[in-house]
C-alpha cells in the first residue's frame, strides 16, 4: 500500500519570473481529483512574486528550492527529480496547467507500477493571446521506438507525461545540461529513453493546456533550429545502431528537416517557395522522402481518426 508519506507522483515544476502562470500551474495540481501527490518547483532566483505566490499555498505537499541554472531548463528539471520522493516524476512547466483529472487518469492506467516506464495524455496548444486551440495528439511509437523517434520527430512533450523514477535512476537518465541541447532537451530525453528500451503508454485524452506566448523557450525559432541539428548530428552520430552509412543518414536528415520547414511556408501561403522546397529535397534524397512523408501521412489520418473518436 502507498503510504502518504511517500508520494505516489511528484509534479516538477522548474519556473523563472513565471509567477502569474505559475499560480495557475500550481492551482492545476492542488486541485486534482487526485491528491497523493507532491510539488517540487525549482525556481531560477525570479525577481517577480514567485516566492509569494508559493506561500500563498500554504501547503505542506509544496517544495521550493532555488538554482542558478545558466539559461539551461535541463538543470532545473534535474534537481526537481534529485529532491523527488515519488515513484513517478510528472513534469509540468510553469507556464502550463492541467485538467482536474489528469492524474487520476495517469494512475488508472498505470496496469501494475512496473508494467510501464513512460505514461503519455494529450493536450491542447493554447495561443494565450488569442485563446485559439490546437489538438495535440502524443505517439504512437510503434515498432523499433527509437528509430520511429529520430527519424520522423518528436511525439512527446514534458507537460503531458509520467516517467517512472526508478527506471530514471537504474538507468542514470537525466536531462542534458547542455547550451547546443537547449530547446530541445525534451526530445533528447525521450530518444534516449527509447533508446533504453522503455516501455511508453499513450491515453488518448486532452488532460492539459500548453500555453504559447511570447516568452516561451521553444517559441524561440532560429535557437531550437540550430539546436535540433545539434541534437540529430549527436544522435546519428555518437549514439543510433541501426544505420552504419552515418553520413548519408545526416545528409537524408537534413532534407527532411528542410521539407518539415517548406510546410511552414506552405501554412502562410507561399506555395511556390514550398514547392522549390519540397522538390529540391526530393530530388537530393527521393526514397527517404517518400518513406517519410507516407509516415507523416499515416499518423495525420490516425490522429484525425483519433480525433474523431475524442
Amino acid at each position: 500500500m502507498q503510504i502518504e508519506t511517500s508520494p505516489l507522483i511528484s509534479v516538477v515544476i522548474p519556473t523563472y519570473n513565471h509567477a502569474d502562470f505559475l499560480k495557475v500551474a500550481i492551482t492545476s495540481v492542488v486541485e486534482q481529483t487526485y491528491q497523493n501527490f507532491e510539488i517540487v518547483i525549482v525556481d531560477n532566483h525570479s525577481n517577480d512574486h514567485t516566492n509569494e505566490v508559493v506561500d500563498s499555498f500554504n501547503d505542506d505537499r509544496i517544495h521550493l528550492y532555488k538554482i542558478n541554472n545558466n539559461g539551461i531548463i535541463a538543470a532545473s528539471r534535474n534537481l526537481g527529480v534529485d529532491h523527488a520522493k515519488g515513484d513517478w516524476i510528472a513534469y509540468l512547466d510553469s507556464d502550463d496547467y492541467w485538467y482536474p483529472t489528469r492524474l487520476q487518469c495517469l494512475v488508472d492506467s498505470m496496469d501494475g507500477d512496473l508494467k510501464y516506464d513512460v505514461i503519455s495524455t494529450d493536450e491542447y496548444k493554447t495561443n494565450n493571446l488569442t485563446g485559439e486551440k490546437t489538438k495535440l495528439i502524443y505517439g504512437p511509437l510503434k515498432g523499433h521506438k527509437y528509430r520511429s523517434l529520430l527519424l520522423y520527430g518528436n511525439r512527446l512533450s514534458p507537460s503531458a507525461s509520467l516517467v517512472r523514477k526508478e527506471f530514471l535512476v537504474e538507468n542514470k537518465v537525466r536531462f542534458k545540461e547542455n547550451h547546443d541541447f537547449v530547446a530541445v532537451e525534451d526530445y533528447d530525453y525521450w530518444l534516449r529513453l527509447a533508446f533504453l528500451d522503455a516501455r511508453f503508454k499513450f491515453i488518448h485524452s486532452f488532460e492539459g493546456e500548453y500555453l504559447v506566448h511570447g516568452g516561451n523557450t521553444s517559441g524561440q525559432i532560429a535557437l531550437h533550429k540550430g539546436n535540433l541539428l545539434n541534437l540529430l548530428k549527436h544522435h546519428i552520430f555518437n549514439v543510433q545502431k541501426f544505420e552504419a552509412d552515418k553520413e548519408t543518414l545526416w545528409r537524408n536528415m537534413q532534407e527532411i528537416l528542410s521539407i518539415r520547414e517548406s510546410f511552414q511556408h506552405l501554412k502562410s501561403g507561399d506555395l511556390a517557395l514550398f514547392l522549390k522546397v519540397f522538390v529540391a529535397s526530393f530530388k537530393a534524397s527521393p526514397y527517404f522522402v517518400c518513406r517519410w512523408v507516407m509516415y507523416r501521412f499515416k499518423l495525420f489520418v490516425e490522429c484525425i481518426f483519433l480525433s474523431l473518436k475524442m
